[in-house]
């Protein structure tokens, strides 16, 4: 468990384990992160894009679609190019 207060942790950590490549701890981290704030745009798409590279296309493109409702810009073209 973590505290709380620390939540913001989980994403920072998510993107470190993006960038390594490891997609479902990447996952794992951005999901426990928008347990505690589900109102950050980019962690969708953070999360779109640890799903797809981890070949779960149709989640990754509902997180992209969601990142994009919220106004993430990058979101739309990451809908173009793997989701349409």
């Amino acid at each position: 468990l973590i505290n709380a207060y620390f939540y913001p942790a989980l994403r920072g950590r998510g993107m470190v384990f993006l960038n390594l490549d490891n997609y479902k701890a990447a996952v794992q981290d951005f999901n426990g992160f928008l347990s505690y704030d589900n109102k950050d745009a980019s962690v969708y798409y953070h999360l779109g894009l640890a799903k797809m590279y981890d070949d779960n296309f149709y989640e990754a493109c509902l997180d992209f679609l969601k990142a994009e409702q919220m106004g993430f810009e990058a979101a739309n073209k990451a809908i173009q190019k793997y989701c349409e």
